[in-house]
């Protein structure tokens, strides 16, 4: 529910942000983030999760976030602040790997949602002081769902698409099925999951760089 709220409202966010302004869009999404945190960690029941997770989904502004990247930056410098957003993902998602058995086992499923929430509320620090306003007349306009799905058209996006959604299914499946059943199998505490999730992240990330630049240099 997580995945699909914010692939629905990406473009809608993005819209909303040619006409209201990027950071104005940027804060909301985050407060909306930071309530589906809190109610997540206040619910009891799943379908309180459920709702925890769509509102933490449909505040994923992470389209915004990268069209203030593009439009802040000129276009001599425009791959390395691209680069250096998608780099500071992949950190937080090992670190996210790492860290939330971690606090899984110490507080349980209330805390890892209390420690997003104070991320969120951290995250609009450096949002309202350090990113400068984005005049309207200086704002590259983000596109439709009509653009969205002539790009789509577009035969090397469209291979692109299959492959991510049949990695984010394997992926998925894996924490579903596979994580829990070798948890089981080698008797491993909640608190220590991450001894067996942090060393896959490494070596995966390690085995990504060579073909990264590989593709980059062959581009």
């Amino acid at each position: 529910i997580y995945g699909l709220a914010q692939a629905a409202l990406q473009f809608p966010f993005g819209v909303a942000s040619d006409r209201f302004g990027r950071k104005r869009v940027l804060v909301f999404g985050i407060l909306i983030f930071v309530l589906g945190s809190f109610l997540g960690a206040v619910t009891h029941n799943i379908w309180g999760i459920i709702l925890a997770r769509l509102l933490q989904g449909a505040g994923a502004v992470s389209s915004v976030l990268l069209a203030s990247a593009g439009d802040l930056t000129g276009e001599q410098h425009r791959t390395k602040a691209m680069a250096a957003i998608g780099g500071s993902i992949a950190v937080a998602y090992v670190l996210g790997m790492a860290l939330g058995p971690v606090f899984y086992g110490v507080w349980g499923l209330t805390g890892v949602f209390l420690v997003a929430a104070a991320l969120g509320v951290l995250a609009l620090f450096p949002l309202w002081k350090v990113i400068p306003p984005i005049p309207q007349d200086h704002q590259q306009r983000m596109g439709s769902w009509r653009d969205a799905l002539r790009m789509f058209k577009h035969p090397s996006v469209l291979t692109a698409s299959i492959g991510i959604f049949i990695l984010q299914m394997v992926l998925g499946a894996s924490f579903v099925v596979l994580s829990p059943e070798l948890v089981n199998a080698m008797h491993i505490p909640d608190a220590a999951v991450w001894e067996v999730y942090l060393p896959v992240m490494l070596l995966s990330v390690a085995a990504m760089v060579y073909p990264v630049i590989y593709a980059e240099r062959n581009k």
